[in-house]
């Protein structure tokens, strides 16, 4: 009886690490700004703690291949300017927005809320996926036809280039 609820213990620990890391996709047009939402509460702790954002999955105790992070007041780094807080960090909004996507910005993002503690981090995949900006067509203004090829206008004759 006991090895069973060692092995049930074991199975639902394995089951909540799985389903913490389970990523939400986010699907941006090349050009457009990308926003990764991350909150936390401050109810608990009364004041603002450590964030980073990483390009890559989250790591055990790290961010890896940061693009931007915090201590409990301040902006400590920031990889380029497309990466911001737009929201109120000191209030527990760290959604991180890139500013004009490219291709290169697809992939998992990670948000680390730095809880004290061992083990006790917030911990979101996010998955950016970027797509091609959508180009529209040109419609012509109405009453003027496009030609399919140039036209010469000329001033003598019928156009048919004898004189």
């Amino acid at each position: 009886m006991f090895s069973h609820l060692i092995f049930n213990g074991v199975l639902l620990l394995l089951l909540l690490l799985l389903a913490r890391s389970l990523e939400d996709a986010f699907i941006v047009e090349v050009g457009k700004n990308a926003y990764l939402p991350c909150h936390y509460s401050l109810a608990a702790y009364g004041t603002p703690v450590p964030v980073c954002w990483g390009k890559g999955p989250c790591l055990w105790s790290q961010c890896d291949n940061w693009v931007f992070s915090t201590d409990e007041r301040n902006v400590t780094y920031q990889k380029s300017r497309r990466y911001q807080l737009k929201g109120n960090f000191l209030k527990g909004d760290v959604s991180l927005t890139i500013e004009n996507v490219t291709l290169a910005d697809h992939g998992t993002y990670c948000c680390r809320v730095e809880f004290p503690g061992l083990g006790n981090d917030k911990k979101v995949n996010l998955e950016l996926d970027i797509r091609p900006a959508k180009i529209a067509p040109v419609v012509p203004a109405r009453g003027y036809p496009t030609p399919m090829s140039p036209r010469t206008l000329t001033t003598k004759g019928d156009g048919s280039g004898e004189t």
